[in-house]
């Protein structure tokens, strides 16, 4: 018969040692299904199910900690960035863009276009 407190799991066998719960005193508590029923096995099944939600907590934490470290590098690419003068030059861009614009090479041959028109006879 197993016991329901131990000082180690040397004894139990493989098979059976995931059905104990090791406590904070270090010693290894049996889990039942009526665990109520024992105040040593309700306290050490409460402190386990306690402890795993602080470790999701703390993951939890340390993920967001993580994106907002991330999201903070990408928003300092855009520090001194003011978004309507953007817009507002972007906007210019296209425009350019339609009427034969792409570089500033683009301006001379235009320029040196309109001289020679302009010299014709």
């Amino acid at each position: 018969m197993a016991k329901a407190i131990l000082e180690d799991l040397s004894g139990v066998p493989e098979g059976l040692r995931d059905q104990y719960v090791q406590r904070e005193d270090g010693k290894y508590v049996l889990q039942l299904e009526d665990a109520d029923q024992h105040p040593d096995l309700a306290a050490a099944a409460a402190r386990a199910a306690e402890k795993q939600a602080e470790a999701k907590f703390r993951d939890r934490n340390i993920a967001q900690a993580k994106e907002l470290e991330a999201a903070q590098a990408r928003l300092k690419a855009f520090e001194g960035i003011d978004p309507a003068k953007y817009r507002e030059l972007d906007q210019k861009e296209k425009a350019l863009a339609a009427s034969g614009v792409g570089r500033a090479e683009d301006v001379a041959a235009i320029v040196a276009r309109q001289v020679a028109e302009a010299q014709r006879p």
